[in-house]
Protein backbone atom coordinates (compact mmCIF):
# COMPACT_ATOMS: atom_id res chain seq x y z
CA UNK A 1 0.00 0.00 0.00
CA UNK A 2 1.42 3.76 -0.85
CA UNK A 3 0.54 6.76 -0.03
CA UNK A 4 1.50 9.38 -2.57
CA UNK A 5 1.01 12.99 -2.53
CA UNK A 6 0.77 15.02 -5.47
CA UNK A 7 1.38 12.19 -8.13
CA UNK A 8 -0.43 11.10 -11.23
CA UNK A 9 -1.55 7.05 -11.54
CA UNK A 10 -2.74 6.07 -14.80
CA UNK A 11 -5.81 4.55 -14.15
CA UNK A 12 -4.47 1.52 -15.62
CA UNK A 13 -1.94 0.99 -13.30
CA UNK A 14 -4.51 1.00 -10.46
CA UNK A 15 -6.05 -2.90 -9.87
CA UNK A 16 -8.29 -2.75 -6.74
CA UNK A 17 -10.29 0.75 -7.99
CA UNK A 18 -14.20 0.02 -7.70
CA UNK A 19 -13.65 -3.58 -6.79
CA UNK A 20 -14.88 -4.15 -3.40
CA UNK A 21 -14.17 -7.92 -2.51
CA UNK A 22 -9.89 -7.15 -3.78
CA UNK A 23 -9.80 -4.21 -1.82
CA UNK A 24 -11.23 -6.29 1.52
CA UNK A 25 -9.60 -9.18 0.46
CA UNK A 26 -6.15 -6.98 0.75
CA UNK A 27 -6.51 -5.93 3.79
CA UNK A 28 -8.12 -9.95 5.17
CA UNK A 29 -6.69 -12.55 2.72
CA UNK A 30 -3.20 -11.49 3.38
CA UNK A 31 -1.18 -10.52 6.35
CA UNK A 32 -1.70 -6.53 5.53
CA UNK A 33 -4.10 -6.21 8.81
CA UNK A 34 -1.40 -7.77 10.73
CA UNK A 35 1.49 -6.01 10.17
CA UNK A 36 -0.38 -2.48 10.28
CA UNK A 37 -1.50 -3.69 13.69
CA UNK A 38 1.72 -5.19 14.81
CA UNK A 39 3.55 -1.39 13.60
CA UNK A 40 0.42 0.16 15.97
CA UNK A 41 1.63 -2.29 19.22
CA UNK A 42 5.12 -1.46 18.52
CA UNK A 43 4.46 2.59 18.62
CA UNK A 44 2.38 2.00 21.78
CA UNK A 45 5.08 0.49 23.42
CA UNK A 46 7.44 3.51 22.78
CA UNK A 47 4.49 5.78 23.96
CA UNK A 48 4.15 3.75 27.11
CA UNK A 49 7.64 4.03 27.99
CA UNK A 50 8.00 7.94 27.40
CA UNK A 51 4.84 9.09 29.11
CA UNK A 52 5.66 6.56 32.36
CA UNK A 53 9.66 8.88 31.87
CA UNK A 54 7.34 12.04 31.77
CA UNK A 55 5.09 11.10 34.99
CA UNK A 56 8.25 10.04 36.74
CA UNK A 57 9.88 13.59 35.92
CA UNK A 58 6.66 15.75 36.71
CA UNK A 59 6.52 14.22 40.17
CA UNK A 60 10.34 14.82 40.34
CA UNK A 61 9.78 18.43 39.31
CA UNK A 62 6.57 19.02 41.94
CA UNK A 63 8.72 17.14 44.50
CA UNK A 64 5.90 14.78 45.24
CA UNK A 65 7.82 11.14 43.82
CA UNK A 66 7.71 9.89 47.25
CA UNK A 67 3.84 10.65 47.92
CA UNK A 68 2.74 7.00 48.67
CA UNK A 69 -0.62 7.49 45.90
CA UNK A 70 1.92 9.24 43.33
CA UNK A 71 4.12 5.95 43.76
CA UNK A 72 1.40 3.63 43.40
CA UNK A 73 0.38 5.78 40.18
CA UNK A 74 3.84 5.67 38.75
CA UNK A 75 4.06 1.84 39.85
CA UNK A 76 1.22 1.03 37.89
CA UNK A 77 2.18 2.76 34.74
CA UNK A 78 5.59 1.31 34.46
CA UNK A 79 3.74 -2.44 34.79
CA UNK A 80 1.05 -1.32 32.36
CA UNK A 81 4.31 -0.46 29.75
CA UNK A 82 5.39 -3.49 31.27
CA UNK A 83 2.90 -5.68 30.36
CA UNK A 84 2.07 -4.03 26.31
CA UNK A 85 6.00 -4.88 25.77
CA UNK A 86 5.86 -8.48 27.05
CA UNK A 87 2.75 -8.86 24.69
CA UNK A 88 4.78 -7.06 21.93
CA UNK A 89 7.62 -9.70 22.73
CA UNK A 90 4.94 -12.47 22.51
CA UNK A 91 3.35 -11.32 19.19
CA UNK A 92 7.24 -11.82 17.86
CA UNK A 93 7.98 -14.88 19.69
CA UNK A 94 5.05 -16.61 18.45
CA UNK A 95 4.80 -15.61 14.65
CA UNK A 96 5.77 -18.05 12.24
CA UNK A 97 7.34 -17.49 8.22
CA UNK A 98 5.36 -17.58 5.62
CA UNK A 99 6.95 -17.93 2.62
CA UNK A 100 10.25 -15.62 3.08
CA UNK A 101 8.33 -13.12 4.84
CA UNK A 102 7.58 -13.28 8.58
CA UNK A 103 4.42 -13.20 10.30
CA UNK A 104 3.60 -12.24 13.91
CA UNK A 105 1.21 -13.98 15.91
CA UNK A 106 -2.38 -13.19 15.54
CA UNK A 107 -3.18 -14.42 18.72
CA UNK A 108 -1.08 -12.65 20.57
CA UNK A 109 -2.05 -9.39 17.98
CA UNK A 110 -5.57 -9.74 18.94
CA UNK A 111 -4.61 -10.18 22.24
CA UNK A 112 -2.67 -6.86 22.64
CA UNK A 113 -5.13 -4.93 20.66
CA UNK A 114 -8.19 -6.10 23.19
CA UNK A 115 -5.95 -5.42 26.03
CA UNK A 116 -4.64 -1.71 25.03
CA UNK A 117 -8.01 -0.42 23.45
CA UNK A 118 -8.17 1.84 26.48
CA UNK A 119 -4.95 1.58 27.92
CA UNK A 120 -3.43 4.79 26.59
CA UNK A 121 -6.00 7.41 27.13
CA UNK A 122 -6.49 5.13 30.75
CA UNK A 123 -1.87 6.29 31.13
CA UNK A 124 -2.88 9.76 30.69
CA UNK A 125 -5.66 10.66 32.37
CA UNK A 126 -3.65 8.90 35.90
CA UNK A 127 -0.92 10.95 35.07
CA UNK A 128 -3.35 14.17 35.10
CA UNK A 129 -4.26 12.97 38.43
CA UNK A 130 -1.56 12.05 40.11
CA UNK A 131 0.38 15.65 38.96
CA UNK A 132 -2.58 17.09 40.76
CA UNK A 133 -1.14 15.31 44.26
CA UNK A 134 0.90 17.66 44.08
Amino acid sequence: MFYLEDVKVPWDRVFAASDVKLSRDIFHATPAHVSHNYQSQIRLVVKLQFLVAVARRIAEVNGIINFPQVRETLGKLAAQASMVDGLLHGIEAGGAARGEFFIPSRQFLYSALCVTQTLYSECVNDIRISRAAG
